[in-house]
């Protein structure tokens, strides 16, 4: 039997003004809704019925509920941004489901698409009503939100000279996170991204910050994107390579960080061109410059 999840949104973006939820029955508390929601101010969009059979890629998801409750919310934010919004800006929704032993699950999965991809980055200020206690207990099994902080790229995280936690945007995202859950903090350093996603079975930490990338998909469930990092390719000033497609010729060499996004994605992509794996993006820095190849830079756009 086919499962299939089809939703209707009613979505309140708020500029300015909170959403005042009213007092919930504990069946309400634990199906994370409540009986009236309040607001002032903003605009009203109404989102028509979702469903879905297939994902972006156009695989098929027709027998797969969790698959399609990503890809209903996947078309519902990319309606929410056309109109200036995105899910984080959803007060209410209602929710038709054929097969109610998938109502739990749903829950567990609304909150945390709304909470860890979008809610707390949106800038707004609503806030998803309740963060149900099974979400709780699923992020932080030990009572205690473990966070994986790759301090190798400094552009989600940096070191602080005063020896303290550190700061970026990866520390600010685990530090509200904590704060929502209403669970304490412990930051889990790393640096580099291999080392965090070779860890993802073994228990150290419960979120992590990572790129997307359908290997590291096999042993994590990923959120939305909350940044975009752009990857280019570093070459001496008179190199002769000019374009991306002129570094993929036979004889050279690529440094890279193991396990990497860019060490993942060139290992699929390139035919010609070897890599060369360092422990961390410190050390490949190093053996592009003994070595005088080639290396990948971060930027961020």
């Amino acid at each position: 039997m086919k499962k299939t999840l089809a939703a209707l949104l009613l979505v309140l973006p708020i500029a300015a003004s909170a959403a005042e939820y009213m007092e919930k029955t504990p069946f309400q508390l634990s199906r994370a809704f409540s009986p009236g929601v309040i607001t002032e101010g903003g605009k009203i969009v109404w989102v028509a019925g979702q469903t879905a059979t297939r994902d972006n890629a156009g695989a098929d998801i027709a027998n797969n509920f969790e698959a399609q409750v990503k890809q209903v919310f996947s078309q519902v934010d990319a309606v929410l941004k056309r109109a200036g919004g995105s899910l984080a800006n959803v007060v209410s929704m209602t929710v038709f489901i054929k097969e109610s032993r998938y109502g739990d699950r749903f829950v567990e999965m609304r909150m945390r698409t709304l909470l860890l991809g979008l809610a707390m980055l949106a800038g707004c200020s609503v806030m998803p009503e309740v963060v149900a206690p099974d979400v709780v207990r699923d992020l932080a099994p030990t009572g205690t939100l473990h966070a994986a902080i790759n301090y190798g790229n400094s552009v989600l995280a940096q070191r602080e000279p005063s020896g303290s936690e550190g700061r970026g945007v990866s520390i600010d995202l685990a530090r509200e996170l904590a704060r929502r859950l209403g669970v304490p903090l412990e930051l889990v350093a790393y640096d580099a991204a291999g080392k965090v996603t070779g860890d993802a079975k073994s228990g150290r930490w419960d979120i992590a910050f990572v790129a997307r990338d359908p290997e590291r998909a096999k042993d994590i469930e990923f959120s939305p994107p909350y940044v975009i990092i752009e990857g280019g390719y570093v070459v001496p000033a008179n190199s002769p390579l000019k374009t991306i497609e002129d570094v993929d010729r036979e004889g050279l060499r690529i440094s890279v960080s193991r396990g990497s996004a860019y060490d993942l994605y060139l290992s699929r992509v390139l035919k010609r061109a070897q890599l060369v794996r360092a422990p961390s993006p410190a050390l490949r820095a190093r053996l592009h410059r003994r070595d005088e190849g080639l290396g990948l830079r971060r930027g961020v756009a």
